[in-house]
């Protein structure tokens, strides 16, 4: 063979070693560069389904929230709808044994009486077990008037003299108004906390670099 064709053929075999080693070399970063991006991939899939069940779970908690807002809200407006209603009553029942009414007028202002204490007494056991404990003093000092009221009312009925009927109708529209203060306080800057929520929430974690 001549050394013209010699060289030719080497320089042939090394073109081929060279493009083949090109080829290998863009296939191998074409691989690497794919593999990146399928793990980019998944790591964008896995922080989407983070992302999401964290959502769900903070969305759940919201509702478990407002719902135990509601529940608190509807047992303090019932208690306070029952005691304003006994204490109705009790001066009803006041106003019938001081007229002199006769008794069976006496006896029917004294049975709707005792059934507003019925009705009064779940609702404040309500309101002992649902919450909220910011209002257990309130709704306490409120208690405690409703049952000096209701003592004397009782002692009136039986025959008895009852001292102290216009203090403790003061006491208990005091404590009325306290236990009415503090609810508006809390359930309405529970309200517009809820509000302010729905308006401001955005997703707080962002993606992987």
């Amino acid at each position: 063979m001549a050394a013209a064709d010699v060289g030719t053929a080497v320089v042939a075999a090394v073109g081929t070693l060279v493009g083949g080693g090109i080829t290998a070399l863009v296939s191998l970063i074409n691989g690497r560069n794919q593999q990146h991006e399928t793990a980019s991939a998944r790591e964008q899939q896995r922080f989407e389904a983070d992302r999401s069940r964290l959502e769900q779970r903070e969305e759940a908690e919201r509702v478990r929230e407002r719902q135990v807002d509601d529940r608190q809200r509807e047992a303090c407006v019932a208690f306070m709808n029952h005691a304003q209603t006994f204490v109705e009553r009790a001066r009803a029942l006041a106003e019938a044994i001081e007229e002199d009414d006769n008794e069976d007028v006496q006896n029917e202002a004294h049975r709707a009486y005792y059934d507003s204490w019925t009705e009064y007494c779940v609702s404040i056991a309500a309101v002992r077990i649902i919450g909220p404990e910011q209002l257990a003093v309130p709704a306490w000092e409120l208690d405690e008037a409703i049952r000096e009221l209701g003592h004397i009312s009782n002692e009136q009925y039986r025959g008895r003299p009852a001292r102290g009927y216009k203090g403790v109708r003061k006491l208990v529209a005091d404590a009325e108004e306290a236990f009415a203060a503090g609810s508006r306080a809390l359930f309405d800057n529970g309200l517009a906390a809820r509000i302010r929520e729905r308006k401001g929430h955005v997703p707080s974690q962002t993606p992987p670099a």
